[in-house]
């Protein structure tokens, strides 16, 4: 099957759009034990469903946009060579199908509190009830980062994959750019914008508010964003380029359990950076 500007675009955009997806699924479990803790989490669904977004709401379900990008990415069998500074390697869409194969199909990942303990806490309820509530709340956090992860993989794959492209592109005069996420970002630029996915300006727009909600990373540095303009169609994939940095570097926080800080709003916000 040949390498085509259509295909490429489609597989590109299609993992670009696992960012920014909202996909809060109330799988954090918690375990609420007083009352104010109850009035927390229902002021924060309350605010979950206000943010509703009508367009947003039109898009399938997580799991099966990532698993039919998958299948799209194996039956295309495109294969290509990639120079990085020591050898040549075969990039190909099968290995970035496989990546999103593994997040569609990644369900939990369970984290047990338990484990190092001696059992004497089964006698004390309140304290039962707590290694209970880290164990949901670790589990669903470890498994959001999982999910970021296998598909960050598959977009460093997707890098590799086009940069090629890049190189043999005789729109850009001046081959400044070396590391493939960059290239990326300026192939994306050159697109028209009848190139562009159905709602991908409100996907960018999304993604760009969650980043800024979350207080927890927002003031970080963003690297390699010199000359990049909010309206460039690269924006987007410039920010989800330093969110990976940050889990990749191990800056990207670890959420506290917000049954104990009550910091429910600054939990979800890492959620949506990771699943949105």
């Amino acid at each position: 099957m040949l390498i085509t500007n259509a295909s490429t675009r489609f597989a590109t955009f299609g993992i670009l759009a696992f960012f920014e997806f909202t996909v809060l699924s109330g799988k954090f479990e918690l375990n609420l034990h007083g009352s104010k803790r109850v009035m927390q989490a229902l002021a924060l669904k309350r605010k979950l469903v206000m943010r509703k977004c009508p367009i947003c709401s039109k898009f399938r379900k997580l799991d099966s946009h990532l698993y039919e990008l998958a299948s799209y990415c194996s039956i295309l069998d495109n294969k290509v060579t990639f120079k990085d500074d020591e050898d040549l390697n075969l990039i190909q869409t099968t290995t970035i199908g496989d990546w999103l194969r593994l997040a569609a199909q990644l369900d939990k990942v369970e984290i047990n509190t338990w484990k190092f303990t001696d059992g004497s806490e089964l006698f004390c309820e309140p304290a039962a009830d707590a290694y209970d509530s880290d164990t949901n709340h670790y589990s669903s956090y470890s498994t959001a980062l999982t999910k970021f992860i296998f598909v960050s993989n598959a977009l460093e794959e997707m890098y590799r994959f086009i940069s090629p492209a890049y190189l043999s592109c005789d729109e850009i005069k001046n081959k400044r750019l070396f590391k493939p996420s960059m290239q990326a970002t300026a192939l994306i630029d050159l697109c028209n914008e009848s190139d562009l996915p159905l709602y991908f300006h409100h996907k960018v727009e999304s993604l760009v508010k969650v980043f800024q909600r979350c207080n927890h990373i927002n003031t970080k540095p963003l690297s390699g964003m010199n000359g990049v303009k909010k309206t460039d169609y690269s924006y987007g994939l410039h920010l989800i380029r330093n969110i990976r940095n940050y889990v990749a570097h191990g800056v990207f926080p670890i959420s506290e359990n917000p049954e104990w800080n009550l910091d429910f709003e600054g939990h979800q916000s890492l959620c949506e950076v990771l699943l949105s």
